[in-house]
């Protein structure tokens, strides 16, 4: 969604009576980008770790783009229905004495439409 030039869920949007006119664009599509990848430690696969995938920038317009999803048994994870553009994503892993939580490095990425990607995020 934009008015003009302004991307509606990057800066939100301010009406005011007597403001500069603008034509709204509404753009749905089916054209969804798809990302899947792994999470793995210096022992191999994580089963159960965190990923978050989130709009880079975050902002409180976009937030609701954010995804969270678990790894599988092989510690593979799949995230599908993005909206193109830039995301970062990182991964949580609560250790087995339940006290301690490990995380990878955040990464950015970017994604076009019907794009599919992987990633390995390391633990």
């Amino acid at each position: 969604m934009r008015v003009g030039a302004a991307e509606l869920v990057e800066n939100g949007v301010q009406l005011e009576a007597g403001g500069a006119g603008g034509r709204l664009e509404v753009v749905v599509s089916s054209a969804s980008a798809q990302l899947e990848g792994s999470v793995s430690g210096h022992d191999g696969a994580i089963i159960g770790a965190r990923v978050r995938v989130a709009p880079e920038p975050e902002t409180p317009y976009n937030r609701l783009r954010s995804r969270v999803v678990t790894t599988d048994q092989g510690g593979h994870f799949a995230v599908k229905g993005l909206a193109p553009g830039t995301y970062r994503l990182l991964a949580r892993y609560r250790a087995s004495s339940g006290r301690d939580v490990v995380r990878s490095e955040p990464q950015t990425i970017t994604l076009s439409e019907r794009e599919r990607k992987t990633v390995q995020l390391e633990i």
